[in-house]
């Protein structure tokens, strides 16, 4: 009896995960048979592609949850000035957007499509405080100053509930920007395996040289992330929780099982630092305890050329990690 009560023990963690693997795969499948609208605005050819439906995601209790925990007491003033001046906030009147471009791209190149409720009267007298009024395409571009010197912010409305937005004018001026384009058939199939989510995206790894591990673990474990191209991540409640899905594609079976077997030496890592650390006062016991769930929730698995971490996040994780402000000394 001893025994059965051991290996019940075991294995109910193990029936866990690869349950809730199996209702996320279900949910994801039953939902990814069309691409969300503002995906087909992504450039063809687009090596990053993220989404968020922000309007869904509200709704989600450990969301909800998170959200109160880090929101600060009292907001930025530049923030509230611009609340004030322009009637948007994100958090109350954003429904969804769209974040595309390359993988390293040069500025200009990304942006951003956002769908909610916009006051455009309002907005264009916001930008024009410090900006311009530029045509691209025939269609009217407002140019504002970036926080980055020499750099500048680019706009324009698409409709009246939707926004572009660019590092820079010269996404507006493509021929037939923000029109539907035909996505790359494989990026297409890509995004299809994480649309069902309401968080998700995907994207080319950036092209790196060889390196050889030197003795460090934690270049050894870099190492055998060489051979990943592609990373594929989505977001999806589940009743309370969220379940969070990332997926590496290898090229092989064989670079696939190296980098579960990566992922699995990064979390005895992790494992061996946060066992180090609980003498450690600027951490608290709760949140190393909140740490240790989520790397014990985290299942790493290998199947043809993929590799994918699924963890599913529970709301005792997240309210460990709510930062209570320690008193800061008079040296300081």
């Amino acid at each position: 009896m001893k025994r059965l009560a051991l290996i019940s023990a075991l294995a109910i963690p193990v029936v866990a995960v690869s349950a809730a693997a199996v209702r996320y795969e279900l949910r994801v499948r039953a939902a990814a048979d069309a691409l969300p609208e503002l995906l087909e605005l992504a450039p063809a050819d687009s090596t990053f592609i993220a989404y968020a439906d922000v309007a869904a995601l509200r709704q989600a209790t450990l969301v909800q949850k998170a959200t109160a925990l880090a929101r600060a007491p009292a907001q930025d003033n530049d923030y509230q000035d611009f609340v004030r001046a322009t009637g948007f906030d994100y958090e109350r009147d954003l429904d969804r957007v769209l974040l595309a471009g390359q993988t390293n791209a040069a500025p200009g190149t990304t942006f951003a499509v956002a769908d909610g409720r916009f006051d455009e009267k309002k907005i264009e007298d916001y930008a024009l405080r410090s900006g311009k009024i530029a045509n691209e395409n025939g269609r009217t571009v407002y140019v504002m100053p970036s926080v980055t010197p020499g750099k500048s912010i680019a706009f324009s409305f698409l409709s009246a509930s939707r926004i572009a937005v660019s590092d820079g004018e010269d996404v507006f001026a493509r021929p037939g920007a923000f029109s539907n384009s035909n996505l790359d058939g494989a990026m297409r199939e890509r995004l299809s395996r994480v649309a069902g989510a309401p968080l998700f995206f995907a994207a080319k790894t950036p092209a790196r040289g060889a390196s050889a591990p030197d003795g460090n673990p934690a270049a050894f474990a870099a190492a055998l992330f060489q051979s990943v191209t592609w990373v594929d991540f989505a977001a999806r409640p589940d009743g309370d929780n969220v379940i969070l899905s990332a997926v590496a594609e290898c090229g092989t079976p064989e670079n696939a099982q190296k980098v579960a077997s990566a992922l699995e030496l990064v979390r005895t890592m992790v494992q061996g630092a946060i066992a180090g650390s609980k003498d450690n006062q600027q951490v608290s016991a709760e949140n190393l305890a909140s740490a240790q769930r989520l790397l014990q929730a985290a299942s790493v698995t290998a199947a043809a050329d993929r590799a994918r971490l699924l963890i599913t996040v529970t709301p005792d994780m997240v309210r460990a990690q709510a930062l209570t402000p320690q008193p800061t000394p008079a040296a300081h």
